[in-house]
């Protein structure tokens, strides 16, 4: 597929060289986001938000389902970030604080952000993100934020309390108006990184973080850590403080609060 066939418009209440790509079906944003990358001339990427009235295989982390009924925001951003392999997965954390900024400024709730990329309403989750790495025949690194935010609907059967900007206040942005949000201030957050470092955007995230202080069980890989959330380091790693006072960094996995797994929130 060439660059030409990706119906990519430039919206002028975007961010400047920002494109968007609004689909009617497709599986996954994020797969699209994987194919638009590939198809870019070398040198030559800007940055273009996927957007999906409907996706019929989505999916979060862990390759875990993401419920993707019509109404909901589903959306990937394709980009080639300024940095290294290694530090792209401070994205995630621009990505978390945008979305948390674009529900407040689009309603009245207040929006918490879950380590290391949920978003929270009462306790509950709201949003997902997910990041892939790109790339393409130039052997350019590209990046895929996928973000998936409750507007109209919430899943039922979850391990977790899961809720939407409806069910929580009676109404909904349309998924236009909430990705020409999301957009603005993600793009504001990645000027933040790029000008002033990680550690701005952690004194943010850290501000509107969920659970600092509080109990909770880490579900790892091989097994499960339970302690105290007390901080995310200069890398974005979770520090949890065991009973016997030591701290253990955790780069990956399942937060769940309280001490037994499955309760998202106290």
């Amino acid at each position: 597929m060439t660059l030409s066939e990706f119906p990519v418009v430039f919206p002028p209440d975007f961010p400047d060289a920002t494109g968007l790509i609004h689909l009617t079906e497709t599986g996954s944003t994020n797969d699209e986001a994987r194919r638009l990358f590939a198809a870019q001339p070398e040198g030559n990427v800007s940055p273009v938000w996927i957007m999906t009235d409907r996706q019929i295989s989505g999916r979060g982390r862990m390759g875990r389902n993401w419920s993707s009924p019509e109404g909901n925001l589903m959306t990937s951003l394709m980009c080639k970030p300024r940095c290294d392999l290694s530090t792209m997965g401070q994205l995630g954390f621009v990505a978390g604080l945008a979305v948390q900024e674009s529900i407040q400024e689009m309603t009245t709730l207040s929006a918490k952000l879950k380590w290391p990329n949920d978003v929270l309403i009462e306790g509950a989750k709201c949003a997902g993100i997910l990041l892939e790495t790109l790339s393409n025949e130039a052997q350019e690194i590209g990046l895929a934020i996928g973000i998936g935010i409750n507007l109209r609907h919430h899943p039922i059967d979850t391990p977790y309390r899961a809720i939407s900007l409806n069910a929580a206040v009676g109404v909904s942005p349309t998924t236009r108006d909430m990705i020409r949000v999301l957009a603005l201030h993600f793009d504001r957050l990645r000027v933040l990184l790029e000008s002033r470092g990680f550690s701005a955007i952690r004194t943010l995230w850290l501000e509107q973080a969920y659970g600092i202080g509080k109990e909770i069980t880490a579900v790892l890989t091989n097994e499960s850590l339970t302690g105290v959330f007390r901080d995310i380091d200069a890398e974005g790693r979770l520090l949890l403080e065991k009973s016997d006072g030591s701290i253990h960094l955790i780069a990956a996995g399942d937060i769940f609060f309280g001490a037994t797994k499955g309760k998202i929130n106290d």
